[in-house]
């Protein structure tokens, strides 16, 4: 299974629907975050060209993919603990 996901781009999140679909059934042990972004070079927030996009994509790459994926994963491991 080889799969592309863009996680800054999403409005909305099809992306977490395909990806359970792709992983039902694996026995996943461990999540390792991958997934990241931040400023092409040093910045001061408010002077990073189109900031409301670039924050808005950051947050959706940074934070909401840990959160959905680990929502995604962890009902099949909190049995085991």
């Amino acid at each position: 299974m080889n799969s592309v996901f863009f996680f800054r781009s999403t409005e909305d999140n099809s992306i977490y629907s395909t990806i359970r679909k792709q992983i039902h059934g694996l026995d996943i042990g461990v999540l390792i975050n991958n997934v990241g972004m931040s400023y092409e070079f040093p910045e001061r927030f408010d002077q990073v060209e189109n900031n409301e996009i670039f924050l808005n994509n950051m947050i959706r790459c940074n934070v909401d993919s840990v959160a959905n994926l680990t929502q995604i994963i962890l009902p099949g491991r909190i049995n085991e603990v």
